[in-house]
């Protein structure tokens, strides 16, 4: 069973890996990924019991919290991790790709590893080739951080102490009903009549009186550009009466072509003098 993973980035100029001179690499079966091959290698979660990552030379990955939430959830609960990455020396006026050690090791503990030690200064032979493959200007330095993963395993969850004794709450029959048209065939299903939410006074028909009201007070009040003779009649304090249309030029039942830009007939069609206007039923259907 493979129990070390060893993540790394770039080769160093002689093309070589890692010498046997650290003790997570003398384990007989650990595994070496490149770390930008690390999403899609498809290792198991929780399987690793020791990682180490950027010790390999050039040490130019850059730990964000991204590639720690990876490292973690490969890592087994309680194992062994260490973290090689090259930080900002000091006092950097100019702008540099590199975090501080600070940011380093708060990234470590967002991730969720947990013991995180003091960062260790190594020395290295590769500065120039890890100022080139980074663009680095400036000074820096290579740290290594170890800590361990928690003692569980990532996305697990367990039960509160406190929630242990707590009886479950009894659930009421009718929570757990769900109406569906399904229903309608049942005959032990009661439907309201929509007869009996109607009274006679729904289904009286409305006076034309009745229905010249104001809308707020439920009295007859005319509106503010009223044509209708509503607000005469109130004034006079007369009874409402149904205002009839008549014709000042006399021409309005030969058509539109005989009508003024006012006629209160315009637009409909051509009728006899006196004789009731019909609408066809050609004009009662909508265009097709």
């Amino acid at each position: 069973m493979t129990s070390s993973l060893l993540l790394w980035k770039d080769l160093p100029s002689d093309g070589k890996l890692l010498e046997q001179a650290d003790p997570a690499q003398t384990h007989p079966n650990a595994l070496r990924e490149n770390v930008e091959r690390l999403a899609m290698g498809g290792l198991a979660r929780s399987s690793f019991a020791q990682i180490v990552s950027g010790l390999q030379a050039p040490q130019t990955i850059q730990h964000d919290v991204d590639l720690l939430g990876r490292i973690v959830a490969l890592a087994s609960p309680g194992a062994s991790i260490q973290i090689v990455q090259a930080v900002k020396s000091g006092y950097d006026p100019i702008e540099s790709p590199l975090i501080t050690t600070d940011r380093l090791i708060s990234n470590i503990k967002l991730a969720g590893f947990v013991n995180v030690a003091e960062p260790q200064a190594i020395q290295t032979d590769h500065k120039a080739e890890i100022a080139q493959a980074l663009q680095l200007i400036g000074d820096f330095q290579v740290v290594s951080v170890k800590c361990e993963a928690p003692a569980f395993e990532v996305g697990s969850s367990r039960l509160l102490s406190f929630a242990k004794n707590v009886a479950p709450m009894p659930v009421s029959p009718a929570v757990n009903a769900v109406w569906s048209l399904g229903n309608l065939d049942d005959d032990d299903v009661d439907l309201i009549d929509s007869d009996q939410l109607l009274d006679e006074s729904d289904w009286a028909k409305p006076s034309a009186e009745s229905l010249r009201v104001c809308g707020t007070t439920g009295k007859r009040k005319a509106c503010k550009d009223c044509s209708c003779g509503l607000k005469e009649e109130i004034e006079e304090g007369k009874t409402p009466t149904k205002k009839t249309v008549t014709s000042s030029c006399g021409s309005c039942y030969l058509g539109d072509a005989f009508r003024c830009a006012s006629c209160p007939y315009l637009g409909m069609p051509a009728f006899k003098p006196g004789e009731k206007i019909a609408l066809s039923k050609r004009q009662l259907n909508a265009d097709a």
